[in-house]
C-alpha cells in the first residue's frame, strides 16, 4: 500500500475527515542552551503544523517551563507556567490544540538550561482545511474571533483533530495577561444575528478571568453555517489578551 494511501486510511479511522496531504511528524526536542525563551520550531512556507503536546523532564531538580506561541515577533502563553519536578516528566503542556501558520513558532521559556523538552508536531499542507484562528489583541466590547466563510460549513475540533461535540474540551481559548482580571463572554452568532443571551456560548457569562490565567469554561460546539461567527467580549482593550479556536472547514 503506498505511504500516502496508508496515511489517508489511518486518518479516516482516527476521526480525520479529510486527506492529510504532505503529512509528516516533525521532531522538535532537546535541551536549551540557556534559561529564557527558546524557539523550537517554525512552520515552513506552504505548511500548517498542529502542536499536539509538549513533554519535559528536569533531571537536576525542580524547574519551571511555560509553552508559548510566537506570532508576529510576539509571544503568547499556551498554558500557565508548569513545574518539571526532579527526575519527573510532565506531559500535555498546552491548554488545547493549536495549529501554526507559516512563519509562526512553538516556543518555551524555562528557568534553567538543564531541562529536556519534547514537542509533538504534525505538519501538513496548508490547503488542508484544519486551522487555528487567532485573535492576538482584543478591543473593548465585542470582537469577532471567527466567521465561517461563504460556501463552507465548519465545526470545532479537539486535540486529535476529531469533531468536538461535548463540553469536555475547551473550544474557545482565552489567555489574560492584561495586568488585572477581565470579564469575558463568548457567543455563537448566527448569520445576520447579534450577540445575546439566545446564543451565548458559555454556561456562565461574563466569566472573570484573573491576570495570568486562562478561561476555564468549556463549551460544546455546534456545526457552523456560512456567515456564522464566534464573538468574544472583553471589558477592556488592555494588552496582552489572546484568543484562539481550532476549526475544520468543508
Amino acid at each position: 500500500m503506498p505511504v500516502q494511501d496508508f496515511i489517508n486510511r489511518y486518518a479516516m479511522s482516527t476521526g480525520y475527515t479529510n486527506k492529510l496531504s504532505g503529512l509528516a511528524y516533525v521532531p522538535a526536542n532537546g535541551t536549551p542552551a540557556a534559561s529564557g525563551t527558546v524557539d523550537w520550531y517554525t512552520c515552513p512556507a506552504g505548511k500548517r503544523a498542529a502542536i499536539m503536546g509538549i513533554s519535559y523532564c528536569s533531571p537536576s531538580g525542580n524547574a519551571s517551563i511555560t509553552p508559548m506561541l510566537k506570532s508576529g515577533g510576539n509571544y503568547y502563553n499556551l498554558n500557565t507556567t508548569q513545574t518539571a519536578t526532579s527526575i519527573g516528566v510532565g506531559a500535555g503542556g498546552i491548554v488545547n490544540l493549536i495549529i501554526l501558520e507559516a512563519g509562526e513558532s512553538i516556543s518555551t521559556n524555562q528557568s534553567t538550561s538543564s531541562i529536556n523538552v519534547w514537542i509533538s508536531i504534525m505538519e501538513f499542507d496548508s490547503d488542508i482545511p484544519f486551522k487555528t484562528v487567532k485573535l492576538l489583541s482584543l478591543a473593548s466590547g465585542n470582537n469577532t474571533l471567527y466567521t465561517c466563510p461563504a460556501g463552507k460549513t465548519a465545526i470545532f475540533v479537539s486535540d486529535n483533530l476529531s469533531p468536538l461535540s461535548a463540553s469536555t474540551v475547551k473550544s474557545v481559548n482565552y489567555w489574560n495577561n492584561s495586568g488585572s482580571s477581565r470579564n469575558i463572554s463568548a457567543y455563537h452568532v448566527p448569520n445576520g444575528g447579534s450577540p445575546g443571551s439566545s446564543n451565548q456560548f458559555l454556561p456562565t457569562i461574563p466569566q472573570a478571568v484573573a491576570n495570568g490565567s486562562f478561561m476555564t469554561n468549556s463549551a460544546a460546539s455546534n456545526c457552523m453555517n456560512a456567515g456564522d461567527s464566534i464573538v468574544i467580549n472583553t471589558d477592556a482593550a488592555t494588552a496582552t489578551q489572546f484568543a484562539w479556536v481550532t476549526v475544520q472547514e468543508i
